[in-house]
């Protein structure tokens, strides 16, 4: 398929970005992403390997599957109610038992974000 007008629009006008300004996006991203896999890192349960070139993780959440959390759409859903954190469902992208999650937002977000989804993660621990 063809790009659409707006995405074309945007990707030429990055493109006459100066140098510098690349340069520090790059830089913010990378930071962005290495405090998304500290993040990750420090949830039982949860790991990811450093994506090459996306904004997004694909957190593997297999062995947080349960009897009522049974896939990853359901541990989605989950998410949303418990912790108010969107992410989407890995079987979207051929990865069932992963989620993927943006880190193209602030680090202030990205902390609150991890921060619920650590809370909710440690909720399943304890039995109700």
């Amino acid at each position: 398929g063809n790009a659409t007008s707006f995405a074309q629009y945007g990707a030429l006008a990055a493109l006459n970005l100066p140098e510098d300004d690349v340069a520090l996006m790059r830089e913010e991203f990378r930071v962005r992403r290495d405090l998304a896999l500290l993040e990750v890192a420090s949830i039982d349960g949860m790991s990811c390997h450093p994506p090459s070139g996306a904004f997004y993780l694909l957190i593997d959440v297999r062995s947080l599957l349960t009897p009522r959390l049974d896939s990853d759409v359901a541990f989605c859903e989950w998410l949303i109610e418990e912790a108010r954190v969107a992410t989407v469902p890995g079987s979207a992208f051929d990865a069932p038992g992963f989620l993927r999650l943006s880190f193209a937002t602030s680090r202030e977000e990205l902390t609150e974000a991890f921060a619920r989804i650590r809370d909710a993660v440690e909720s399943l621990k304890v039995p109700r």
